[in-house]
């Protein structure tokens, strides 16, 4: 204890920091600062740990605010997709009467069908206009053009030329799109005795020949489809 004491002078003067690792190991010297382990650092204790990345802590109400985020946008997604009410076909109806056929053509009776796969359908003896559920389910975004095909049939029941002519001036497609969920399953197959052209049908077919070797679009009887499985 007396030659401490004795010796606290000199370390004074000296300078020394006793709890400097420098001064009680003096080869830490050769070593670079940035490699001078620090008490109480898991990285001196455990290199391996410099390989892993740091990873964001996810508490309970990060977690709670995340499944929020997802239902609200699930709740978004799912008001987009539907389609609207009968009274905005009616909206959508009076538009393209106006914009299309200058008012021309009467009100209509204007429903959903949720049976049929195809876009929309119009008869003339009930004057009424159908629309596809299950395929504006599918193409949201064709409703407008599905209801001004549909109202062109008023003045042309059939796809002729007139119906062509009026449809490609307005911009109106002249079929609807395909989808893999808007087939039906087919009840019979025909096929062409000639070419061997199939055609997969749900009713049974009673005159009708293949439409590739068959002129004018008429019934022939050299090329009446047969058959091939039910």
């Amino acid at each position: 204890m007396s030659y401490v004491k004795k010796q606290m002078p000199q370390i004074k003067e000296n300078n020394f920091d006793l709890f400097d690792p420098v001064n009680i190991f003096p080869e830490l010297l050769s070593v670079p600062k940035a490699q001078i382990p620090v008490e109480n650092e898991p990285v001196s204790i455990f290199p391996e740990l410099l390989a892993i990345p740091d990873v964001e802590e996810i508490t309970d109400i990060d977690a709670a605010v995340i499944v929020e985020n997802k239902i609200e946008a699930e709740s978004e997604s799912k008001s987009e997709k539907e389609l609207p009410s009968v009274s905005e076909l009616y909206e959508i109806f009076d538009r393209l009467n106006i914009k299309y056929f200058k008012n021309q053509i009467p009100r209509l009776i204007i429903k959903y069908s949720k049976r049929m796969y195809i876009a929309g359908s119009f008869s003339p003896l009930k004057n009424e206009i159908k629309m596809g559920w299950k395929y504006h389910s599918i193409f949201r975004d064709d409703i407008e053009d599905t209801m001004a095909h549909e109202m062109i049939h008023y003045f042309y029941p059939n796809h002729g030329r007139r119906f062509k002519d009026m449809a490609n001036n307005f911009g109106v497609s002249l079929k609807a799109k395909e989808h893999p969920d808007l087939r039906l399953a087919c009840r019979y197959l025909y096929y062409c005795p000639n070419c061997d052209r199939e055609y997969p049908r749900r009713k049974r077919l009673r005159m009708a020949s293949c439409g590739k070797c068959s002129s004018g679009r008429h019934f022939d009887s050299r090329f009446k489809l047969k058959l091939k499985k039910m």
